[in-house]
């Protein structure tokens, strides 16, 4: 009689247990065994536009003043009507050199003295309102001693290179030059300036970096040329 009561328990314990609703998986079980779906990749937002009015400016038909005294001179197509004293080439080249979010424009002149001199002079201008204002206007160098290597914008300030050891602009060095003559020139500077109290200051120079190329012709007039 024992046996069978005790039985009999065991028959209703299991019916109520088949009878009772299944056990619900709590919500961080579920979340730990569901594999997470893949996450797109982020997509970096474009740069916005720089504001460049200055890129309205024709500087192939435009009127400087010369570096070294108070006149002027003309360019008509790239280049100035007067056979006295040509200039050979015009090249714009344009970045953030002062540090205030938009572009100004870097000017290359070469100046053709029918010789293996070849002069080059740079001029930078920003836009003030509708019109260009000049913010400085420097000597490159010239071909036959150094010269102009290129000349850039870089983190909102200026960088220009010049061919040779240690060379400065409006003609300034303070070492004495490799034997590379007009070809091949073993060095070139690097000299960064940032805009400071109204006028380009030197921040660094870097004066006698290996160069490569073994020229002394401006770098954008030869990528042009040859790509």
């Amino acid at each position: 009689m024992k046996q069978l009561v005790q039985f009999s328990m065991v028959l209703i314990i299991l019916s109520l247990a088949a009878c009772s609703p299944a056990k619900t998986q709590s919500p961080v079980l579920a979340q730990t065994n569901v594999s997470p779906s893949p996450s797109q990749e982020a997509k970096p937002s474009p740069s916005p536009i720089l504001n460049s009015p200055i890129r309205s400016v024709d500087f192939e038909n435009f009127t400087y003043p010369e570096i070294d005294s108070r006149g002027k001179f003309m360019f008509k197509g790239g280049h100035e009507p007067t056979d006295d004293d040509p200039r050979g080439f015009v090249d714009a080249i344009y970045g953030d050199v002062n540090g205030d979010g938009k572009e100004e424009a870097l000017v290359v002149h070469t100046q053709s003295i029918r010789g293996s001199a070849i002069p080059y002079f740079v001029y930078i201008y920003t836009m003030n309102g509708d019109k260009p204002k000049l913010l400085w206007s420097f000597y490159a160098g010239e071909r036959g001693d150094g010269g102009l290597r290129r000349t850039y914008a870089e983190s909102g300030g200026l960088v220009v290179e010049l061919y040779g050891r240690d060379r400065g602009v409006n003609g300034g060095t303070s070492s004495e030059e490799d034997n590379f003559g007009v070809c091949c020139p073993k060095f070139f500077t690097r000299s960064r300036y940032e805009w400071r109290g109204g006028r380009f200051r030197l921040k660094s120079k870097e004066g006698a970096i290996p160069n490569p190329q073994g020229n002394a012709a401006y770098l954008p007039l030869l990528e042009r040329r040859y790509s």
